[in-house]
This record gives C-alpha cells, structure tokens and sequence, in this order.
C-alpha cells in the first residue's frame, strides 16, 4: 500500500485531478473560460456537421442541369404512384363498406352474383328517376340485370356499355315485374307511374279481382320471365284503388328504397335459374307486355270497395 503512493500511475492520476479541480474553480467564477471549455469540445462537431452539409450542397452542384431534371421527374413519378396507390386504397375501403351492406342479401342466397355499384350521373330530363352506375359489360353486367339496395330492389339495367350502364329505376312506367303478395300470394305486375313516382310510389297492376291483399302486406318478386329472382322485397301496399279502364284492382305500393335519391346499389349479375321461364310464366309474362300502358298509370281510378 505504501509503494502505490509512490507509483508513477498514481502520479499522473493525482495531477490530472488537480488540474481538473483547478479547471472547476476558475470555471465557477469565469464564464468565458467555461464557455470556452465547452466550445472547445462542441466545435468539432459542429464542424463536421457543416462539411457534411457542404458536401451535400456540392455534389448538387457538381450535377448537371439534365440530371437535376431526371431526379426532379423520378421525384414526380414516385409521387404520382404513391397517390395512385392512396385512390386504390380508398377504392378498395368504398367496395368493402359497400360489401357488407349486401351480406346479409348474400348470406340468404348464396347463389346470388352481387356487383356494388355507384350511382354516378343522373339525367336531369328523365321524369322517372333513372340514373347510371360506374359498372358495365367488362364487369360481368347484361342488359335486364336486376339492381338492388340493402332494402330491396329498386331497377333493372336498361342500356350497357364497356364500363357503365344506365338503370330504369321501378317508378318507370317501362319496369314490368312480376309480384307477390308474401301473405297471400295474390299476384301481379310492379309498374311505375307518372302520377306517383315523384312520391317514390309505384302500382301493382293485372291483380286478380277477387284478391285478399290489404294495407301494409309485403309484395316481393315472383320470379317470373327469369330475369328478377324469386322474394327479392320491393315494398308494402299502400293504398287499393279500383283501375275504372278495366275494372280490376290497382294497388299502390310504398319501396322499402328511397329510389329517387340513391347513390350506392348492387347490380345481381347471376342467380340459380337466371333465365328459366315455365310454361305458366311465359304467358303471364306475354299478356303483361302486351296489355295497353294506359291500364297501368294510374288515370281515372276511384277507391275501391272496402268489405
């Protein structure tokens, strides 16, 4: 213990202590020698910061016009591929919300082919609420497809193109359905009418007089002609009137949709038995197409008889 006194480590310790314990006092009551101290170790490092910097700006420099001008436009690409990738993500999301609106429709016919949709343009001069969706025929839609709400049908594609198509809405009088009454089967044929569409009401025609239907029953497609499948919901019955053209029943029937005012649907490009039309269908179907319009919109009715 008494060598490590006199040991030349223990020198050099003692006076590298004393000459920081020096440097401490006259630091606590001059500044300048701190901040000194203090630059002394710091400036390097700012220095090397600075070259850095400096280099940068002088490998900038040392480019030539057309290179700058590569990297500003491989600058610009990257940019516009990025917003490319930010539209097809917000694409994907919309298909997705849009999706799980139809899973339910989905889930309790599974052999339905179902397309969101947008509605994208309406014509300002068609009286029947038509419109058009940004789906065509490069999307698997045909010409008669039934189009759809979460709620319940509301038209049929009428015009295609490679990527959009225009839908007759069912307040058109062109739209002929065929229809149920859910509780009592009582059929008939979904048109629209000058008189109602702009109330978003519709009428079921060629309903047989002796009918048992009344206010608030449900009517769904029948699946008649193989172009609408079967129980897709349309709305309820509003009103029974009695058509004075031909004496028979005209109901006046409430869409679950607000038809005029839609912006998202879903267009049914497939269904088991797409197509397939009986015997008995057909001809109901033939004598609808061929009955005069007239008997269908609506004009000179009267209420019918309540029992």
């Amino acid at each position: 213990m008494k060598n490590l006194f006199y040991h030349k480590s223990f020198k050099v310790l003692l006076g590298v202590l004393s000459i920081l314990l020096v440097l401490v006092v006259v630091t606590a009551g001059n500044s300048t020698i701190g901040t000194y101290i203090v630059n002394l170790v710091t400036l390097p490092m700012q220095q090397v910061s600075v070259g850095a910097v400096d280099s940068a700006e002088d490998a900038m420099s040392q480019k030539s016009p057309e290179e700058l001008q590569s990297d500003i436009d491989s600058l610009a690409d990257e940019n516009r591929r990025l917003r490319d990738m930010l539209v097809d993500y917000y694409e994907v999301k919309e298909q997705n919300e849009q999706l799980k609106k139809y899973y339910s429709l989905k889930e309790e016919n599974p052999d339905y082919d179902i397309l969101p949709a947008t509605v994208i343009r309406r014509d300002p001069n068609e009286n029947f609420y038509s419109f058009t969706i940004d789906k065509g025929s490069i999307d698997g839609v045909e010409k008669h497809s039934p189009v759809v709400t979460a709620n319940g049908l509301v038209g049929w594609v009428c015009e295609v193109d490679a990527t959009s198509c225009t839908v007759k809405t069912i307040l058109s009088p062109d739209t002929q359905v065929g229809a149920l009454d859910s509780r009592t089967s009582d059929s008939g044929i979904i048109t629209g009418s000058p008189i109602y569409c702009d109330d978003n009401l519709c009428t079921m025609t060629k309903v047989p007089a002796q009918h048992t239907m009344k206010k608030g029953d449900i009517i769904v497609t029948s699946g008649l002609g193989g172009i609408f499948p079967k129980k897709l919901q349309i709305g309820t019955v509003k009103e029974i009137k009695l058509n004075e053209y031909d004496s028979l029943p005209l109901v006046i029937i409430e869409p679950f949709e607000d038809v005029r005012n839609v912006t998202s649907v879903a267009v049914i490009t497939n269904y088991l038995g797409k197509g397939v039309i009986s015997k008995s269908e057909s001809k109901t179907e033939s004598k609808a197409e061929s009955s005069d319009k007239s008997s269908d919109s609506g004009e000179n009715i009267k209420p019918a008889k309540q029992e």
